[in-house]
């Protein structure tokens, strides 16, 4: 019987690789009929991470879990950005195509896996019609603080700058408070 099929796309960073991988030998450990294919972009103006990156795939084997790398641009030079994050945001615009024509070619696709960084990629998910499942690479009190902005802006029409000057002013969420010690 053919395998369910998920794409994984994660930012070439070690922090979020390493996750993203733990979380895949977990699902394929719990489901034998899911294979996963880890789509590995390298990032050019990192090529220490990347020699970590590849040295972490070559110790991973797991069976269902697959790694498609995905072509590096020839010439980044006119893209004028010297920030990994914004070289990283570039580099997913630019891996956009290859993504596309991949998953379109993927029978049995049940989905696209990104994290926050890939979340451009949600776009070529909604175009084949297959959903998208974001993996968040931080701890919970992370995501709470981030909620916490959100909700700042969508019910209160301020943003993070407003908040500049009362840093130390954030209230306790849930997600910073465990309740089982009060």
């Amino acid at each position: 019987m053919e395998k369910f099929k998920l794409l994984m796309m994660v930012s070439p960073r070690m922090g979020h690789l390493t996750q993203a991988l733990e979380l895949a030998k977990l699902m394929l450990a719990r489901n034998n009929q899911l294979s996963i294919t880890a789509l590995i972009m390298e990032l050019p103006i990192d090529p220490h991470g990347t020699a970590r990156i590849q040295s972490l795939i070559a110790a991973t084997n797991v069976e269902g879990l697959h790694f498609h790398h995905l072509p590096a641009p020839e010439d980044t030079s006119d893209w004028n950005i010297t920030h990994r994050m914004g070289f990283t945001f570039k580099l997913l615009e630019y891996q956009k195509p290859h993504v596309r024509e991949i998953a379109s070619k993927t029978k049995k696709l049940s989905g696209l896996l990104i994290d926050l960084v890939s979340t451009t990629m949600i776009d070529v998910a909604d175009e084949l019609g297959v959903p998208t499942y974001l993996f968040f690479t931080s701890g919970a009190a992370f995501l709470g603080l981030m909620l916490h902005f959100q909700t700042l802006e969508d019910e209160q029409n301020r943003g993070i700058s407003d908040l500049v000057e009362g840093l130390g002013k954030f209230p306790s969420g849930p997600s910073s408070r465990n309740s089982l010690w009060h």
